[in-house]
């Protein structure tokens, strides 16, 4: 098992409409010539799948996949709001992580806030990822 001390929060991205993001980021982490994968996918519909266990490593987030937990929210593009139902799914898994791997709140990052995703010019999360509240539901539920 890899020292985890970190989580990463990632947006699909696929350009897809709704009803096919979520499969089309399904199939493409089924496909080994993708080398992408994460641990959780969380769809707008609050269906939340895992792909990779914790105590494997994922591939989202080069140098990053060797110490993080990462997750996906399904959103095709960076002008769509995530909902209420993902949000919450989201806040479930990251504070499970965070109470079982002793993870700071300060080491909960969007990919766009990580080393390499500001060298790849990653922009998921986004701007339509409301940090503040999110940070406040995770540190107080």
């Amino acid at each position: 098992m890899f020292p985890i001390s970190m989580i990463i929060i990632h947006s699909t991205r696929g350009g897809q409409v709704e009803g096919v993001e979520m499969q089309a980021t399904i199939n493409w982490f089924l496909n080994p010539d993708s080398e992408a994968s994460s641990h959780i996918v969380i769809g707008k519909d609050g269906r939340t799948i895992r792909f990779v266990n914790d105590e494997d490593q994922c591939w989202a987030a080069g140098e990053l996949n060797a110490f993080s937990l990462q997750v996906e929210l399904e959103q095709p593009d960076n002008e769509t709001e995530f909902t209420r139902v993902q949000i919450d799914n989201l806040v479930t898994v990251v504070q499970e992580w965070m109470a079982k791997y002793s993870i700071p709140i300060t080491s909960v990052l969007g990919h766009d806030q990580t080393s390499q995703g500001i060298a790849q010019g990653k922009t998921d999360v986004g701007k339509m990822f409301d940090w503040i509240w999110f940070r406040e539901r995770i540190s107080d539920d």
